[in-house]
């Protein structure tokens, strides 16, 4: 596998999807991200999981291995943000716990976040399995 030659990118979709995702825990009149780029909060987590996956490949040019096991530690993460969003999507919300709002986005976050890290997980492993 070859790997990425620049690992810059990745760190610039890192660095976005963390402000943005961070962004999402802040009242309206403390958001870091202005009311015009809004949209980019909405990918926040996209963005943050994109730009950890480039930055592994770059990594992965050295040993497919590790790569593997930054692929696992990412499944994972995804799994179980996805399998828990009642914990803390009232706090997103702004809902009680329970709340309708609550449970919407606990659905959507299971159905995009938890399920897709389920599937990263299984490729992981297996291909931990197949490299030596």
């Amino acid at each position: 596998m070859q790997g990425n030659k620049y690992p810059i990118a990745g760190l610039v979709l890192t660095a976005i999807g963390v402000i943005a995702t961070y962004d999402l825990s802040l009242p309206r009149g403390q958001r870091i991200i202005p009311a015009s780029l809004g949209v980019l909060i909405f990918f926040g987590p996209a963005l943050l999981i994109s730009g950890l996956v480039v930055c592994g490949r770059h990594f992965a040019a050295e040993s497919p291995r590790s790569f593997y096991r930054i692929l696992l530690a990412l499944g994972v993460l995804m799994v179980v943000l996805g399998a828990i969003p009642w914990i803390y999507t009232p706090y997103l919300t702004g809902d009680r716990p329970g709340g309708e709002a609550a449970g919407m986005l606990g659905t959507i976050l299971f159905i995009t976040v938890g399920l897709p890290g389920l599937f990263v997980t299984v490729i992981a492993i297996r291909g931990m399995r197949r490299e030596p």
